[in-house]
């Protein structure tokens, strides 16, 4: 996967085909993604109320190529190569100490370990495999449907993703997180699913995918910022942010 500054020059030329290259500085590097990132996110106060929502324009524009070149460079990663053994062995440890997890990225490497493994856990009353929807603790939920069963949780790692994820979806300037929802993710390591775009315009109409892009400022603080992060819509429980046992 790439980073920081690799992904903003991967995202560069979707940049300048929407008509952004004069916003765009000559080259990324040492964190300038990151940076050029947050000036775009908050509003500015030696700019004008123009300026500043011009750059929200933009910001837009960034999530949208910052999608699109993790999901490719994710697909890539799992029709290349086998899961890395240190990888399972990881999640393998995570499962095994039911550890809490935190990571700031988009991908869902981790997901399709899960899906991947035969890793069991007890829900209570049986033990059965261990799914994405376990480790997330059902956050965010499935779209609401009839016929779909539901049942308790198994007993596994818990994975907090602060600034959300390539399979989540939202309709943008929701506040309440009441349109924040994901489907489930298609296939296995080395053998991945297309996303159903049809499933999604009809299960989760006018959504796009919900990543906060990395900025330099508090961006867990939404009166810091114009982006909402999984926390202030609860799908992070503060009081697990205060213990974690992993971060990646």
């Amino acid at each position: 996967m790439p980073t920081i500054d690799e992904l903003g020059e991967s995202c560069r030329p979707l940049l300048e085909m929407a008509g952004h290259k004069d916003r765009l500085p000559t080259t990324f590097t040492n964190g300038l993604f990151e940076q050029w990132l947050s000036r775009l996110a908050t509003d500015q106060p030696d700019y004008s109320a123009a300026t500043n929502a011009e750059n929200l324009g933009v910001f837009a524009r960034a999530s949208e190529a910052i999608t699109r070149m993790l999901d490719s460079a994710q697909r890539q990663t799992l029709l290349s190569s086998p899961c890395p053994p240190w990888l399972t062995s990881l999640v393998t440890w995570f499962h095994q100490f039911e550890s809490t997890v935190i990571t700031f990225n988009y991908d869902n490497l981790v997901e399709y370990v899960v899906m991947s493994e035969v890793i069991e856990g007890s829900d209570g009353t049986e033990r059965r495999r261990v799914l994405p929807i376990d480790i997330l603790r059902d956050l965010p939920p499935y779209p609401p449907q009839p016929g779909r069963l539901a049942g308790p949780l198994a007993k596994t790692f818990e994975l907090l993703k602060l600034h959300g994820s390539l399979d989540w979806r939202w309709s943008p300037g929701d506040e309440s997180g009441a349109t924040l929802n994901r489907l489930d993710l298609a296939g296995k390591w080395e053998h991945p699913g297309l996303p159903d775009a049809d499933e999604i315009a009809r299960r989760l109409p006018g959504r796009e995918p919900f990543i906060v892009p990395p900025t330099a400022i508090n961006i867990l603080s939404p009166r810091t910022t114009r982006t909402p992060s999984p926390e202030s819509y609860g799908t992070v429980p503060q009081q697990r942010l205060m213990q974690p046992r992993w971060s990646y």
